[in-house]
């Protein structure tokens, strides 16, 4: 994940782990990109399930997803508010986890 540290020279900085990173990058902004009927600049809610594995954070994952989003639109994810974030169903392993969503504009 990112976290903020003080730097040899007093300073503050932010740091991302190698996973989180990696995590940012595989994103799947091509599959998102269809919601062009979202005005990021709006206040917006969302809806989250996720079929995972027992241990994940779901907290945590709802956060990063929110954070993702907001950077790639340019959005304030401040906007962005959690509706309903789920475990559907439990899984194995990652690579059979999937993330449902629902976007809405607050009206």
């Amino acid at each position: 994940m990112t976290k903020t540290i003080i730097d040899d020279n007093g300073k503050m900085k932010t740091v991302t782990s190698d996973e989180y990173r990696r995590w940012q990058n595989n994103f799947p902004n091509e599959v998102i990109s269809h919601e062009e009927h979202i005005d990021w600049n709006s206040k917006i809610y969302i809806w989250l399930r996720f079929d995972a594995i027992e241990s994940m954070d779901c907290d945590n994952m709802c956060k990063s997803i929110i954070d993702q989003l907001a950077r790639q639109y340019n959005a304030n994810d401040n906007n962005v508010q959690i509706r309903e974030a789920t475990i559907n169903k439990v899984v194995k392993s990652y690579g059979e986890g999937k993330i449902y969503y629902i976007i809405k504009n607050v009206e």
